[in-house]
C-alpha cells in the first residue's frame, strides 16, 4: 500500500517539479558552440579515463594525399544515382581539401561527366591550407554532366606534380544561387 501511494505522488508531481536546468545544447547552429564543449585532442581519456584516443578532423587520420607522378586521374566511382532535383536546390559539389603542390596547366573538376577547369582557383590557393571548394552542380550540367545518372560524383584530372589531400566531398544544399567559376 505504501508504494502504491508513493508510486501515485510521484506520478502526480507536476514535469520538471524539482529540477533546474544546468546545462543544454540544442545544436542549432553547423558548429559545436565552444563555449559549451571543450573538443579533446589526445589519448589521455578526455579527463573520464577512456580507452580512446581523439584526432583533429584537420589530422591526416581522416584524410588521403594524392600525388599524380605523372597525368593522370582519380576517381571517386558508384553505382549511378540520380541527382536531378539537386539542381532546383541549389546544390554544389563541396570538396573538403588541401593542395599541397599546385601545378602550371588545367586541373580539372568533373561530375557526373562534365568537366570543369579549376586550375586558376587552385592555384589562388594557400598551400598546405584546408579550404572547401563550392561548385553548383548546375555548372557541372552545363559543360556537359548527365546528373539524370552520376556514377562518377568527383573526378580530378591533372598534370605531373599536382599534390592534395583529400578529407571529403560531397553534394551539399546551399540555398542560393552561385555563380560558375570563370572559365579559361
Amino acid at each position: 500500500m505504501i508504494a502504491l501511494l508513493l508510486a501515485l505522488m510521484v506520478a502526480a508531481a507536476p514535469p520538471g517539479s524539482g529540477w533546474q536546468l544546468a546545462w543544454s545544447d540544442d545544436f542549432a547552429d553547423v558548429a559545436i558552440d565552444p563555449a559549451k564543449w571543450t573538443l579533446a585532442n589526445d589519448c589521455w581519456g578526455g579527463g573520464n579515463n577512456e580507452q580512446q584516443c581523439y584526432t583533429s578532423r584537420a589530422a591526416q587520420e581522416d584524410a588521403r594525399q594524392f600525388t599524380w607522378t605523372g597525368p593522370g586521374t582519380l576517381a571517386i566511382d558508384g553505382p549511378p544515382v540520380n541527382l536531378t532535383r539537386q539542381l532546383d536546390e541549389s546544390f554544389v559539389l563541396l570538396p573538403d581539401w588541401r593542395i599541397d603542390h599546385a601545378v602550371p596547366g588545367p586541373i580539372l573538376i568533373s561530375f557526373g561527366g562534365g568537366s570543369i577547369d579549376m586550375g586558376d582557383s587552385i592555384r589562388a590557393a594557400e598551400p598546405g591550407k584546408i579550404i572547401q571548394t563550392r561548385i553548383p552542380l548546375h555548372c557541372f550540367r552545363d559543360a556537359g554532366a548527365n546528373l539524370a545518372a552520376v556514377g562518377s560524383p568527383l573526378k580530378v584530372t591533372a598534370p605531373a606534380g599536382f599534390a592534395m589531400t583529400l578529407r571529403t566531398a560531397r553534394a551539399e544544399a546551399i540555398g542560393m544561387t552561385m555563380a560558375c567559376p570563370a572559365k579559361h
